[in-house]
């Protein structure tokens, strides 16, 4: 028995046995007082209306079968036992759950969750973004700290925040534990657009899929100048908002070549457009912070970044992001991803990044290739003044 029982009237109270619990609590037919968020609960170990269960003892009386009919005793007595059953099911998991809760207490986590990507940003921004990772000698120091504590499966102190060096591992895991990576099946159209000159006429995958290394110049959302990937998405009129860019100096008299390419093989994907709703306060406390970070730092992530010569500096939180999930993600089987599935700045429609080379995209390449992941559609190849675009 959690609480001493006392009874009054037709209902049966509790006290609570936890030194903030000041005062008695209505049980039956009453919701628990006061809030939860005041840290005073009722918790509940047999519920019941005492005056039904003294009418039920009088029926059973007067029937004369109060223990002398088996029959109708043990029918009773079996409902009675599979009642308490419940009863106790119900206030066990709830003892549980607000355990926990006053374990990890609301504030410090939502509060560690945003200091941690903050510092994050910061630190790749200004200070360091090659060696983010923690040396096995810092994490033990972690654990060793007195003030620890540890949210999806990631030690923090709560007064500092989560380590700028940890906060992808914490994405990680949230992103495992919300199932936001999907399949993205054989023979998915993903559309590509390139901006050319009028004399060009480009057809192949060597000329319509991902640049070579050398013309890698500029820094995006998702790769540093260098790395090639393949941008692209799952409708056209978002591939040619994010492709042409009107105010960029020479686009007027260019053309616009649009491609089709074909999936030869399932995808994985993390799909940033498909975020859960925050789970309740009650099934998953420390996940509805979680989920309520992920609709942050996605909207961070796809924030609309200015060409104005810095960049390459504000673009880079996110390369490195898609790097960690690049690299080092792995899904609960253990299996890589492919790409990421993102809200696009321009349209808010999905734009996706795949983590292709040109040999994966069947273009020829002086370095060999491994697995062709995605085809040509040559037939499908559109092509159209820019002028045109948004007409």
């Amino acid at each position: 028995m959690i609480g001493t029982p006392l009874v009054s009237g037709a209902s049966r109270f509790y006290r609570a046995s936890w030194p903030t619990q000041k005062k008695l609590r209505l049980i039956d037919r009453q919701r628990l007082r006061p809030p939860l968020r005041q840290r005073c609960v009722a918790l509940i170990d047999v519920v019941g209306d005492v005056g039904e269960q003294q009418r039920r003892g009088k029926r059973r009386r007067l029937g004369g079968f109060d223990g002398g009919d088996a029959n109708v005793s043990a029918c009773d007595l079996l409902q009675d036992i599979g009642r308490r059953a419940e009863i106790e099911q119900l206030a066990h998991a709830l003892t549980v759950r607000l355990k926990q809760n006053r374990e990890l207490p609301s504030v410090d986590l939502a509060r560690s969750l945003r200091w941690g990507w903050e510092g994050f940003t910061d630190l790749v921004k200004h200070h360091n973004r090659y060696f983010l990772y923690q040396t096995a000698a810092e994490q033990a120091s972690e654990v060793d700290s007195r003030d620890i504590t540890e949210a999806f499966e990631v030690p923090y102190e709560p007064e500092m925040g989560v380590s700028p060096g940890r906060i992808l591992d914490v994405l990680g895991e949230i992103v495992r534990r919300t199932e936001l990576v999907r399949t993205l099946g054989s023979n998915e159209v993903i559309f590509r657009a390139r901006v050319h000159e009028s004399s060009l006429t480009p057809t192949t995958p060597d000329e319509l899929g991902p640049p070579p290394r050398e013309k890698a110049r500029q820094s995006n959302r998702m790769s540093p100048a260098g790395i090639v990937m393949f941008y692209g998405a799952l409708d056209r009129e978002t591939v040619i908002a994010e492709t042409y860019e009107p105010d960029r100096a020479g686009a007027e008299g260019m053309m616009m070549s649009l491609a089709q390419f074909e999936s030869v093989r399932p995808l994985k994907v993390l799909d940033l457009t498909r975020l859960p709703l925050k789970p309740s306060f009650f099934v998953d406390r420390e996940l509805r912070h979680g989920v309520a970070f992920l609709y942050a730092f996605e909207a961070d992530f796809v924030k609309p970044i200015a060409r104005d010569g810095m960049e390459h500096v504000e673009y880079v939180p996110t390369q490195v992001v898609t790097d960690y999930f690049r690299q080092r993600f792995r899904t609960e089987s253990g299996d890589s991803i492919d790409g990421i599935v993102y809200r696009s700045s321009r349209t808010s429609a999905p734009a996706v990044v795949l983590f292709l080379d040109r040999a994966a995209c069947g273009a020829e390449t002086p370095f060999g290739g491994g697995q062709q992941v995605l085809s040509l559609d040559t037939a499908k190849t559109e092509r159209f003044p820019v002028s045109a675009v948004g007409n």
